[in-house]
């Protein structure tokens, strides 16, 4: 009876995350975008959005991962940020599920690719002959 209540238990807590949804993917827009340009990503929640987790964001560039607490500063799914990639090339951007402080790591993690090109040549000034 024990063991009975026991799998009962974690069943019903494995259950209990599953329905609580995950990171689901990231949108970039612009796609493609120019260098110099600012960027939306934009994270969305697979099945119900998490409430209370964290989340680290890699932009691929090399430039400091930004990390996401939801359920505190008003973070919720979808979340959005901002960031201008400096160098034509194509990027990898990833979201995955970190404990940050008190918040423990949202399940899932996802990935996408972004093409930054680059910005249009300025035009040259006419001259008069």
């Amino acid at each position: 009876m024990k063991y009975a209540l026991g799998f009962a238990l974690a069943f019903a807590s494995t259950l209990a995350l599953a329905q609580q949804g995950s990171i689901g993917a990231i949108k970039v827009e612009p796609s493609p975008a120019r260098a110099g340009q600012e960027v939306k990503i934009t994270i969305s929640a697979e099945g119900d959005a998490p409430t209370f987790c964290g989340m680290e964001v890699n932009f691929g560039d090399g430039s400091a991962k930004r990390k996401v607490k939801i359920g505190s500063d008003n973070n919720k799914f979808p979340v959005t940020l901002t960031k201008t990639y400096d160098k034509p090339g194509t990027y990898t951007v990833k979201a995955d599920g970190q404990k940050i402080t008190t918040h423990l790591k949202c399940p899932g993690k996802t990935t996408t690719q972004l093409v930054v090109e680059a910005p249009p040549a300025a035009a040259k000034a006419a001259t008069p002959s």
